[in-house]
């Protein structure tokens, strides 16, 4: 009864994807269609003999440059952003997509230029951790770790915002591989606001990052006391327990993601499904791996990607 179940659930997100994915398809052709017709009005006006005013010319520029972004025509992007730079030096909406364009066509360097002068030109200290994980990710592709740790190290110098600097240095060593730096960022956040169960839930992350489940266990259960209904604690806390072979807790946190959210993201609803339906014991031979598949310990290549 419970495999027909799983399979008739299995049917139905395979309906549903199919829907979605067709009509994705339509809407970004008309989009596109769109777009392209946009893209030849705001040509005319900023090719007009007409005079206008230099903020005019720039919000003609950047509507014209989103327009080709959303049509994924990025070095025209990248070149009329450019435009607003000239005529808008500290303009940190264009630096920020100009960047992200970048980024688009894997130019790391200059992608993490232009998130640089975001985070120069960024309003308040939310904009300006923004700014810096944009930086961290452009400098993770660029290899740059002290780059991007070094935009956090001046936030600290600055910022009130103190116990967020440090979680977000600690995501950013934590992208890097440097494990014990995140943990003590996260544990330093965690002494200034010691509620916030996303400071607690990152702690563990990293704990889990490093195959040290039991601690790791010990932060996702203070996250969940914190936040009863955080989907990720319960989801990562089942893996902590899988991995130590403790499949009776394991199971219980997987059904808790179920019942939480039924219909959560793929990433996570395959394996907690297919947990549900047929029960661990069952899965003899299964394992989960260190890149979070759930996969035949025997040589094949089959998998569930969980997350």
């Amino acid at each position: 009864m419970k495999q027909i179940l799983f399979l008739k659930l299995l049917f139905t997100i395979a309906v549903i994807t199919g829907v979605l994915w067709n009509f994705n398809v339509i809407a970004s052709t008309f989009i596109s269609a769109g777009m392209g017709i946009k893209i030849g009005i705001l040509s005319g006006k900023i090719n007009s003999p007409l005079k206008i005013s230099p903020t005019e010319t720039a919000s003609l520029y950047r509507s014209r440059a989103d327009a080709y972004f959303v049509k994924s025509d990025y070095s025209r992007a990248i070149a009329d952003y450019g435009k607003i730079i000239e005529i808008e030096q500290g303009n940190a909406y264009a630096y920020s997509m100009r960047g992200s364009a970048y980024m688009k066509t894997s130019n790391f360097q200059k992608a993490a230029d232009d998130f640089e002068m975001l985070l120069k030109f960024s309003a308040n200290i939310d904009e300006k951790i923004n700014a810096a994980n944009l930086l961290t990710n452009a400098c993770v592709k660029s290899k740059e770790p002290n780059r991007a740790i070094g935009a956090f190290n001046e936030l600290l110098k600055t910022s009130t915002a103190t116990a967020k600097v440090y979680r977000y240095r600690g995501s950013t060593y934590g992208k890097f591989g440097d494990f014990d730096k995140a943990i003590a960022d996260y544990s330093k956040a965690m002494e200034l606001d010691p509620q916030n169960a996303d400071f607690v839930y990152g702690h563990g992350v990293f704990y889990y990052r490093k195959d040290d489940y039991e601690n790791a266990i010990r932060d996702f259960s203070k996250a969940i006391e914190l936040n009863p209904r955080k989907l990720s604690a319960y989801y990562n806390r089942g893996t902590s327990y899988y991995r130590m072979g403790n499949d009776e807790a394991a199971y219980a946190d997987f059904m808790k993601v179920i019942e939480l959210r039924p219909v959560a993201s793929l990433f996570k609803m395959r394996i907690c499904y297919k947990i549900a339906a047929i029960g661990i014991s069952e899965l003899t031979g299964y394992r989960l791996d260190k890149g979070h598949h759930y996969r035949k310990s025997r040589a094949t290549d089959e998998s569930i990607y969980i997350q």
